[in-house]
């Protein structure tokens, strides 16, 4: 099946629309990725909160939608009932169906390295654009140091319920605050597999709610492998 997902977050980095290309090639279909990225990010978001969204979409994924993506999309290629599909809501002339959603994915090393074929990408900036390694390094190279940054998600979850954050309707859907974490070797492995495609990289920006959740023996593991393996500047989020 043809599909073209628009990407309309405000940075060309590692996120959740380069998975899920990556998912659905490894299915067979054919992807191609339209970015709305710009030097200064506009703030583009998605929530996970269906019923806003069906007024002005005909479904929505609302929760993990790496868990569901490519059974979504055959049952769509083969004319087959996809109402039901976990994880996912639908507006079906006017009717509001939401379905529950499927378990958090289990173990992250199962999912494929992110997208980063750029001859399937393409920028939409007053015109669409092939993607080039020119437009991906000029397009990364913004706040807060203007270099190329990769910005690389390691974990789901985070320790914290607080009632402002998204992550607390992920805690009420689930059932309970599910943290899990890429294996030290996933993490450089992935790393690596992309900077050897974009070579202009200068800074890794570490995406977890707490990087510092994992265990110390993993800790030293990661700090000695990324120096000899990585050893690009990094920077981290994690709770006081």
């Amino acid at each position: 099946m043809k599909i073209t997902i628009i990407n309309v977050t405000g940075r060309l980095s590692s996120d959740g629309s380069r998975l899920i290309s990556a998912l659905l090639k490894k299915a067979g279909h054919d992807v191609k990725t339209i970015f709305l990225a710009r030097p200064e990010p506009l703030n583009y978001d998605c929530i996970a909160a269906p019923e806003l969204v069906l007024p002005h979409a005909d479904g929505v994924c609302f929760s993990e939608g790496d868990s569901i993506i490519v059974d979504f999309v055959n049952k769509l290629a083969t004319g087959k009932d996809y109402w039901q599909t976990p994880s996912m809501a639908f507006n079906r002339e006017g009717k509001k169906i939401i379905n529950p959603p499927s378990p958090p994915v289990a173990n992250l090393d199962d999912l494929p390295f992110s997208d980063y074929d750029l001859n399937q990408q393409f920028l939409l900036d007053e015109g669409l654009i092939q993607m080039t390694e020119a437009i991906v390094r000029d397009r990364m190279a913004g706040y807060p140091y203007y270099i190329p940054i990769l910005y690389f998600t390691t974990s789901r979850g985070c320790p914290h319920s607080c009632s402002y954050c998204n992550n607390i309707r992920f805690i009420e859907m689930f059932g309970g605050n599910y943290i899990r974490r890429m294996s030290v070797d996933r993490i450089l492995d992935e790393l690596e597999f992309i900077l050897s495609r974009l070579d202009f990289i200068k800074f890794i920006g570490f995406g977890d709610d707490d990087f510092l959740l994992r265990s110390l023996k993993d800790l030293k593991d990661l700090a000695g492998k990324y120096k000899s393996r990585i050893g690009l500047p990094f920077g981290i989020a994690f709770s006081a």
